[in-house]
């Protein structure tokens, strides 16, 4: 699953890829605009389809004519679309280019499909886990398992999980497999990380990607060919941004505390709109829950790896990746 809109405030954006000085950085634009008089409103996934929507607008009350959108690779279809993401009408475009006219003050959006990159996950191999938790329920049951804590099954009520019913067996994010444990009542589907040895297979695997998730929002250092790597883990239930939030008296007017907004940047691989509340027994929405998915890099001939001593971190599914640079020379995540 992926969920993201980018509002972008200049003509373009750019991510650094390669950490150099500033004169010899490598920078990777998501979409740069040839007029100062066209502003990009919106550039984000469409509601359905593998396209992007960009949204532009004119900004100098004059008529702006052959005005090139260009993307990061090359465009396989393009069309314009209305507010609902309908398709209205056509549009020229020309390898990785969106060319378009615009009258004074107009609002445009566009559906743009890019070509897609070379396959680089070449082989992969999803690790067998020793899970030692349950952290799942179905609708009829939502006492089973509990994030929050080490499970008892003979103690009921005050448990928080995640809804089963809504969890695949199997599960891919942006070309990752993961396998993931049964969501069974009283089975065991996540590792809670209590130092561990993780053995391996034997291969040229130089990425490993984990499916997780954390009590409370912490970090863990996993330990790899004897170095560490720290990674910062997300809470698994929550907002992933906000914008500020004023708290009010009861008068309505007056402002007793004003929340500052934030944004979090882990990366979703599941998401569900609500978790599973023990007792009293309910679904509690608006709430969302989240796995998320983490990379670690693997020096040559890694054969194990040793995970953080944070029973806080709960991993759900580990995924050993033979990764290889693509044409752009970074690597696709």
């Amino acid at each position: 699953m992926k969920i993201f809109i980018l509002i972008l405030s200049a003509l373009f954006l750019s991510l650094a890829m390669v950490a150099q000085p500033p004169d010899r950085r490598a920078n990777f634009s998501f979409l740069k605009v040839s007029s100062l008089n066209v502003g990009v409103m919106a550039l984000k996934k469409a509601e359905q389809g593998d396209y992007l929507i960009v949204r532009v607008n004119e900004l100098s009350g004059k008529a702006q004519s052959n005005v090139v959108l260009r993307f990061p690779g090359s465009i396989a279809d393009a069309y314009e679309v209305n507010g609902q993401e309908q398709k209205i009408g056509s549009v020229a475009f020309k390898e990785n280019s969106l060319t378009i006219d615009l009258t004074h003050y107009t609002i445009a959006s566009f559906a743009v499909k890019l070509m897609p990159k070379n396959e680089i996950q070449k082989n992969q191999t999803v690790l067998a886990l020793d899970y030692d938790q349950d952290v799942m329920s179905f609708d009829d049951n939502r006492t089973d398992g509990d994030m929050t804590r080490k499970y008892d099954p003979t103690s009921h009520g005050d448990v928080k999980n995640y809804p089963a019913e809504m969890i695949p067996s199997e599960l891919v994010s942006e070309g990752i497999h993961f396998k993931l444990g049964s969501t069974t009542d009283l089975q065991n589907n996540a590792v809670t990380c209590k130092g561990q040895t993780v053995k391996l297979p034997s291969g040229n695997y130089n990425k490993l990607y984990l499916l997780a998730a954390a009590s409370d929002e912490t970090t863990g250092t996993f330990q790899v060919s004897g170095k560490p790597a720290d990674i910062n883990l997300e809470k698994w239930i929550g907002f992933i941004g906000q914008h500020y939030d004023r708290q009010f008296d009861l008068d309505g007017h007056t402002v007793l505390d004003v929340k500052a907004p934030f944004v979090k940047h882990d990366n979703i691989a599941w998401f569900a709109s609500h978790y599973h509340f023990g007792y009293p027994t309910q679904n509690v929405p608006y709430t969302y829950s989240y796995m998320y998915k983490y990379e670690i890099n693997l020096p040559a001939k890694t054969t194990e790896i040793t995970l953080p001593d944070n029973d806080r971190i709960k991993i759900f599914a580990i995924t050993a990746v033979e990764q290889k640079l693509t044409t752009f020379g970074f690597y696709n995540r």
